[in-house]
């Protein structure tokens, strides 16, 4: 075979290769991607569920009315999700502006600090940390809004009564 045509069939099998590696590449992101998200959507019935139960030991519902409020809860946090990751953009854009005004302020040293701080809070506020994707995921238990006890209160209450 000439030499010209040993080049040509060398660059196109480079390239097939180069396609081949970057549609795996491509489908192996969407594989994690997908399975992050059906995970999300596991773990938020899973929530659903402990937050229905929670409600029907604290308030005596019946199992229809379990079964309802499990409902009522899966839509309505669905719904606020997507207010979430809607407005999430308008969020962090004032929080940029903020940061990039201090900035102008502040000594570097204090900026330094002050951007510390401000990062730890984020993630609590925006549910960043602990291992959890944005936004998904339960809140701290500082932030929780539980509807039974937690642990450490049911023995409070025991000794109130």
């Amino acid at each position: 075979m000439p030499r010209k045509h040993k080049r040509t069939w060398l660059s196109m099998l480079l390239g097939a290769v180069i396609l081949l590696c970057g549609m795996a590449i491509g489908a192996g992101a969407t594989l994690l991607w997908v399975r992050a998200r059906i995970q999300h959507f596991r773990d938020a019935d899973i929530r659903v569920e402990q937050m229905a139960r929670r409600i029907q030991k604290r308030y005596g519902l019946t199992h229809e009315q379990t079964l309802k409020v499990a409902e009522v809860l899966r839509r309505r946090l669905h719904a606020l999700q997507e207010i979430r990751e809607e407005i999430l953009p308008r969020v962090e854009a004032e929080h940029k502006a903020l940061s990039d005004e201090l900035r102008a302020i502040l000594t570097p040293e204090q900026f330094e600090r002050w951007n510390k701080d401000f990062e730890a809070l984020r993630r609590r506020r925006l549910g960043l940390g602990q291992g959890r994707m944005r936004g998904h995921g339960p809140p701290p238990a500082s932030s929780r809004h539980n509807l039974a006890p937690l642990p450490e209160e049911q023995g409070r209450e025991a000794h109130e009564e």
